[in-house]
C-alpha cells in the first residue's frame, strides 16, 4: 500500500510540476536585474551608435555633391571615440540582458524535467506494482 501511495504521489507531483513549468512565466514577473532604466538606456545607446556610425562613415568618404567637406580631424576623432564607447556599453548591456533571459528560462525548464522524471518513475512503479 505504501509503494502504491508513493508511486501515485510521485506521478501526480511530476505532472503538477510539468503544468507549473508552462504556467510559471504567466504568474511571475521575474526580470532579474534588468530594469526599465536599463532597457531605455539600451535603446538610447543603439540610437547613438546609429547616428555616430553614419557620421564617421560620412566623414571617411569625400562629399561629392555640392562640393561639401567632410568632418574635420578633431571632430572625427571625437566621434570615433564616442562610437567605440557606445559599442562597448551596448555590448555590456546586451550581455547582461542575455544573462537575465537565460536565468529566466532556467527555472521552468528545471520544473519541467524534474516533473517528467518524477512522473516517469511514478508510472513505472505503478506498472511494476500491478504485476
Amino acid at each position: 500500500m505504501n509503494a502504491k501511495l508513493f508511486a501515485t504521489s510521485a506521478t501526480l507531483l511530476g505532472l503538477s510540476l510539468v503544468v507549473l513549468s508552462f504556467l510559471w512565466p504567466y504568474f511571475t514577473e521575474d526580470r532579474g536585474s534588468w530594469t526599465e532604466e536599463k532597457a531605455l538606456r539600451y535603446i538610447e545607446v543603439g540610437k547613438q551608435i546609429h547616428v555616430l556610425t553614419f557620421k564617421v562613415r560620412g566623414a571617411d568618404e569625400p562629399r561629392k555633391m555640392h562640393g561639401g567637406k567632410g568632418a574635420d580631424g578633431d571632430e572625427l576623432i571625437a566621434d570615433r571615440k564616442q562610437l567605440e564607447e557606445a559599442w562597448k556599453e551596448a555590448n555590456e548591456l546586451k550581455a547582461e540582458l542575455d544573462g537575465v533571459r537565460t536565468t529566466r528560462n532556467r527555472r521552468p525548464a528545471l520544473f519541467k524535467w524534474i516533473g517528467i522524471g518524477l512522473a516517469a518513475v511514478g508510472v513505472v512503479m505503478l506498472l511494476v506494482i500491478r504485476e
